[in-house]
């Protein structure tokens, strides 16, 4: 992950919407920050981090403001705690994120067989294409998911 960011990067990446911010109603404060690492982490980078360390501090500081945490909070967090595990299921749950299914896996063949392997012919980067197939796969279950059937139709 990069350590450097601007203004700008900072708040098309790591800035919280009103949804997001409601994840924190029925959380102490002291772990409002560590969540929202672990949220905002995950959206960017498709994996939670390890460790605070992980996070480049100028994110820390861009965070902490947003939800009006001390940055040092995030230091006696337990990422790997039952609290951390829980903070990663619930992100999960908010974000849609479920177990790959069957049907799932046979869609992502079919493409892979139909669109990517005829077109490229280094499969090195499978894991970058199933990665942005299952992204982007992930979205549109979303969309259609959260949206009723005459919103979709407009």
């Amino acid at each position: 992950m990069k350590h450097i960011w601007d203004v700008e990067e900072l708040a098309t990446h790591w800035s919280l919407s009103f949804e997001e911010m409601q994840l924190l109603k029925s959380k102490p404060a002291r772990n409002h920050l560590p969540l929202v690492a672990q949220l905002k982490y995950y959206q960017y980078a498709g994996r939670f981090p390890g460790a605070a360390s992980d996070i480049p501090p100028t994110v820390h500081h861009y965070l902490a403001d947003q939800v009006d945490a001390d940055v040092n909070q995030i230091k006696a967090y337990d990422w790997s705690g039952r609290t951390g595990t829980r903070h990663r299921r619930e992100v999960l749950q908010f974000l849609g994120v479920r177990r790959v299914s069957a049907e799932d896996k046979v869609l992502f063949s079919t493409w892979l067989i139909e669109h990517v392997y005829p077109t490229w012919s280094d499969i090195s980067n499978t894991p970058e294409h199933a990665f942005e197939w299952f992204r982007l796969w992930s979205q549109c279950h979303t969309f259609f998911r959260y949206r009723r059937p005459a919103d979709i139709s407009t």
